[in-house]
C-alpha cells in the first residue's frame, strides 16, 4: 500500500461516522429508557441534582406543560431559580415518550455573571410517567439531555402542578 491510499484509506474511515450522521444516523440515547433514579448530571461543568421542578400550562389548548427543573427547592408559589435549571415542554399525557430533537428539546440554563447562558440539548429524551391535572398534585417525568461532557442530565423528578398562566 502507497502513501496515497493509507492516507485515503485514513480519510474514508474519518468521513464514515459523518456520513452516517448527515444521512440521518441517530444514537440510541434518544430511543433508550431513561434513567429511574434521581436526575443528576452537569450544567456548565457543576454537578446537578434536581431538588424540586414545575409545569405550568402556558397555553391550555397545546396539552403541553411548561417545566422548570432547579437545584433549588421550587414549588408553583415560590418558582425564583437561582441557579442551574432545565427547562422543557412535553405533552401532559401518561405514557408520552419523545426523543429530543430541533423542535423538541431542553434547554440547561445556568447563572453566568449577570446573564443567564443558556444551551440547548438537542440529544437524549423525555418521559411522562405521571400527569396529574389538579393545581398542586405531582406528576413525574424522566428526562435525559445532552449536550457534551459538561452538560448532561438524566433521570426522574417529580413535577408540581401549577395554575395556568
Amino acid at each position: 500500500m502507497n502513501l496515497s491510499s493509507t492516507r485515503f484509506s485514513l480519510l474514508i474511515t474519518a468521513l464514515l461516522p459523518l456520513s452516517a450522521l448527515a444521512c440521518g444516523g441517530s444514537d440510541s440515547t434518544s430511543s433508550d429508557p431513561v434513567a429511574t433514579t434521581a436526575l443528576t448530571g452537569m450544567i456548565n461543568g457543576q454537578a446537578f441534582t434536581a431538588k424540586g421542578a414545575i409545569g405550568s400550562n402556558l397555553d391550555p389548548s397545546s396539552g403541553k406543560r411548561f417545566i422548570t427543573i432547579t437545584g433549588d427547592a421550587i414549588t408553583c408559589a415560590s418558582s425564583n431559580i437561582h441557579g442551574a435549571a432545565v427547562l422543557t415542554s412535553v405533552a401532559w399525557k401518561e405514557g408520552t415518550a419523545i426523543p429530543f430533537d430541533f423542535q423538541n428539546n431542553a434547554t440547561l440554563s445556568f447563572p453566568k455573571g449577570d446573564t443567564i447562558e443558556n444551551n440547548v440539548a438537542t440529544t437524549g429524551r423525555i418521559e411522562v410517567i405521571k400527569a396529574p391535572t389538579k393545581v398542586g398534585e405531582k406528576g413525574q417525568i424522566r428526562i435525559r439531555a445532552t449536550i457534551d461532557d459538561s452538560n448532561h442530565v438524566e433521570g426522574q423528578v417529580d413535577v408540581e402542578v401549577c395554575p395556568d398562566f
